[in-house]
């Protein structure tokens, strides 16, 4: 054998390892890709649904919030039309008693037991939805 059929030999081992390795290298390549593709679905499958999880979750929390306010808008209304009920019965005691109507009992009378059944329900009222009621107000 003559150097010449060992460097040829040599050229012939070499290239077939870097035509395997340039294949070899090509499959990883492809299957890495495919491998990439499948985590990343998963992992987008695994956010979504934790993503969906906390949307509902706010849902409730909102619904919930949306209802207790509409609840308590409802009370306030409530108890500041039987206060304003009170006071304009109040204020007609005044009035008539200002008018010199001192002499009609019976006027001052029905004016009276309106301004104290306001105040009665408004009272009511106020007691019904204390619970309800912050402090502050």
């Amino acid at each position: 054998m003559s150097w010449d059929d060992v460097w040829k030999i040599c050229l012939s081992v070499l290239v077939s390892l870097g035509g395997f390795a340039g294949i070899l290298t090509l499959i990883i390549r492809f299957s890495s890709d495919i491998i990439a593709d499948r985590l990343s679905k998963k992992y987008e499958l695994k956010i979504n649904k934790e993503f969906e999880s906390y949307k509902n979750n706010l849902d409730k929390k909102t619904y919930i919030s949306k209802t207790r306010f509409n609840k308590e808008f409802e009370i306030h209304q409530e108890l500041s039309e039987k206060t304003i009920t009170m006071v304009f019965n109040f204020a007609e005691i005044a009035r008539t008693i200002q008018l010199n109507q001192e002499d009609d009992k019976e006027a001052i009378s029905s004016v009276w037991k309106a301004a104290v059944e306001s105040y009665n329900e408004a009272n009511r009222t106020t007691r019904k939805y204390a619970p309800f009621i912050n402090e502050g107000i």
